[in-house]
């Protein structure tokens, strides 16, 4: 299951990298909901401003509440790093 997650990450980040941001979140889901923590932090940065502008995406509105609800998922299923971007999303927004 970890592997295939795994494979669903990589390709939301080809899809990513082609401009597919739905095809992307489809696909970080999908690892998310198989509980790969790396899934649902991809998923949750899709929506992030700072994220979404560091990863240099063109019209593409954030969405705070999504962040956050995946954050919360990444930090459920063991993701370290997603504290600090939780705790960031509180000073931005």
């Amino acid at each position: 299951v970890r592997a295939r997650a795994l494979r669903l990450v990589k390709k939301g980040d080809e899809q990513l990298a082609e401009g597919g941001i739905a095809q992307a979140r489809l696909l970080y889901e999908r690892a998310a909901e198989a509980g790969l923590a790396l899934g649902a932090m991809a998923l949750a940065a899709t929506y992030d401003a700072v994220e979404l502008e560091r990863l240099g995406t063109i019209g593409l509105k954030p969405d705070r509440e999504a962040a956050r609800r995946w954050y919360e998922r990444a930090r459920e299923l063991g993701a370290i790093e997603a504290e600090g971007r939780l705790r960031r999303l509180g000073a931005n927004y």
